[in-house]
């Protein structure tokens, strides 16, 4: 049975040759390798290029660049396996990663088959902790979908990313696209989880999350996409009328308005003054005041953090909002310090090649 390993490609010649070295070397021979080169201006095509000209296992696609979404989309729509896997530009595989998985596939006939992730800071690799879901266990429907759909919505359950996974192919039969460029993997994968009727878990790692350089920009996407991942997200629950998910989409939303402010103080330097100003813009906006609107009436505005955000956003009233504001930059303050010590640490041993 052949796998069709799905890699898209922006601008990562620093790390896709070690990334290809680990996928082209898999124990496990009947693969094909769809590297998707998403318009790149760096020199990453000439080296996915002399790769796949040495192994015809490699198939190249080129388009103009389009996002990480169409990219993987194109790759989809390519692979001729019975199974897909997808891996990042900047992250590897365990050389018996495909081996591994295959064969818990073979033995249990899952529809997809999920193992661990390791994360490496430069050569420095932590496991992921392993629990009772790694624990070689079979998950079918309806305790699937009853127990697991959740984690889509919010609720940690089980990894909601697309790596460390290996999928029957036919689960993406008549897939769509959601324009996103941010969480466009979840939504992915909450679109096709519905379809799947066993779900098999291995402790194995099968999967290297390589940490790289420590970003200094701010996420101007990242509000768009959390909003409009909310309305998708919702639309999931009315489908399927799940109903237990729909507080936890709210709360998420908050969640994602106080990253974006965070972000906005640490890498924009935005003060109390233009965060209250921003604050009240967004709250204009009808997602966002029908979420506070929602909490205002659960347990979650038991939290004095959040009653103070709610309320004075709700009321437009300056004196909460700013005290919501200093409450959070006194947290964020040592996070500022973090931040700038990662991305110190981050230069130097980029610097040395370790």
């Amino acid at each position: 049975m052949k796998i069709s390993i799905i890699i898209p490609v922006y601008n990562r010649h620093h790390t896709i040759k070690k990334c290809l070295k680990t996928v082209v070397n898999q124990s496990y021979k009947n693969i094909e390798i769809i590297v998707i080169n998403d318009g790149s201006t760096d020199n990453s095509l000439s080296i996915i290029n002399s790769i796949a000209e040495k192994d015809d296992r490699i198939t190249v696609i080129n388009q103009e660049n389009a996002g990480v979404e169409k990219a993987r989309f194109n790759g989809i729509k390519a692979a001729t396996g019975d199974f897909l896997m997808f891996v990042d530009s900047d992250d590897c595989l365990p050389l018996s990663a495909c081996q591994k998985l295959i064969d818990a596939q073979i033995n249990t006939k899952a529809d997809v088959v999920m193992g661990r992730i390791e994360r490496s800071f430069f050569g420095v690799v932590k496991k992921s902790v392993l629990n009772e879901l790694y624990n070689n266990k079979l998950i079918k429907k309806p305790e699937l979908m009853d127990e697991y759909y959740i984690s889509f919505f919010g609720v940690n359950i089980i990894p909601v990313n697309i790596v460390a996974k290996l999928y029957k192919k036919s689960l993406f039969d008549n897939i769509i696209t959601f324009s996103l460029k941010h969480g466009e993997d979840l939504c992915l994968n909450m679109h096709i989880f519905p379809k799947i009727e066993s779900l098999y878990t291995i402790n194995d790692i099968v999967y290297t999350y390589n940490y790289g350089g420590m970003t200094s920009n701010y996420n101007k996407d990242l509000m768009n996409d959390a909003i409009r991942a909310y309305d998708i997200k919702k639309s999931y629950l009315d489908k399927y009328n799940y109903k237990k998910g729909y507080k936890y989409i709210d709360i998420e939303l908050v969640n994602f308005l106080i990253t974006d402010l965070t972000q906005l103080y640490l890498y924009k330097s935005f003060t109390v003054d233009e965060l209250c100003s921003y604050l009240r813009e967004i709250f204009k906006n009808t997602q966002i005041s029908a979420c506070f609107n929602s909490l205002k009436n659960s347990e979650y505005y038991k939290n004095p953090e959040f009653n103070l955000l709610i309320d004075g956003c709700m009321e437009l009233n300056n004196e909460k909002i700013v005290k919501w504001i200093q409450y959070i930059l006194g947290n964020t303050k040592k996070l500022k310090l973090k931040f700038y010590c990662k991305r110190i640490l981050s230069a130097i041993l980029s610097k040395i090649n370790l």
